[in-house]
């Protein structure tokens, strides 16, 4: 699962560097002071890719099966590019001399910025589509049928970003409608259903 985890973040932060050099050298190119200047774009491209290695391993993707609602996806994006901004900024003035321009590193940025938004906001889309035709979901059981039990069928089928996919209710009661099967039928039913996640509601009420 962790081996999993790091293909993913190294997967996004693939993605963050290729939208990162296509931002330098898109800016660039409406550039005249950069672009007939070889030397000048490639220390643009050195500043801007050291600030953005910098960034992620200050700031790390969390949820990378990415179940957050796009609005925490996109607080994170605005949180990181501040960082990626001040490491920029800091880098700036450490390495570069007062020949280059500062414009530019704003220009490149803000550009990263809106082109990061747009990709993520069509790559949630995308996976809202396939999650909501049960592509690229955890099967989910539940145990017990009762109101709480009931509220978490609707989260679930009602919220398919969150990647799961609701199989069935398995209780001790064998004629509610609902019901799949029985607690003692669960390494079967499991089986047949190829569930992955089992939800089990206890309640210690009298």
């Amino acid at each position: 699962m962790q081996s999993r985890d790091n293909e993913l973040r190294l997967i996004y932060s693939f993605f963050d560097l290729t939208i990162l050099n296509f931002s330098i050298l898109f800016v660039g190119g409406f550039r005249a002071d950069v672009l007939w200047h070889g030397h000048t774009i490639n220390t643009y491209l050195l500043i801007g890719n050291l600030s953005l290695i910098l960034t992620i391993f200050l700031f790390s993707e969390r949820n990378v099966y990415l179940r957050d609602k796009f609005i925490d996806r996109f607080i994170r994006l605005t949180k990181r590019i501040l960082i990626f901004t001040s490491v920029l900024i800091i880098l700036d003035f450490l390495l570069l001399s007062r020949n280059f321009s500062r414009s530019f590193l704003l220009e490149f940025t803000l550009l990263f910025y809106v082109t990061q938004i747009l990709f993520y906001r069509i790559l949630y889309s995308i996976l809202f589509y396939r999650r909501k035709k049960g592509l690229h979901t955890k099967w989910v059981f539940i145990v017990g049928v009762n109101d709480i039990t009931r509220l978490f069928r609707k989260v679930i089928e009602n919220s398919p970003l969150l990647g799961y996919h609701f199989a069935g209710f398995v209780d001790e009661d064998v004629n509610v409608a609902e019901s799949v099967g029985t607690p003692n039928q669960l390494e079967e039913l499991i089986e047949k259903y190829k569930v992955h996640i089992i939800i089990a509601y206890i309640s210690f009420s009298s």
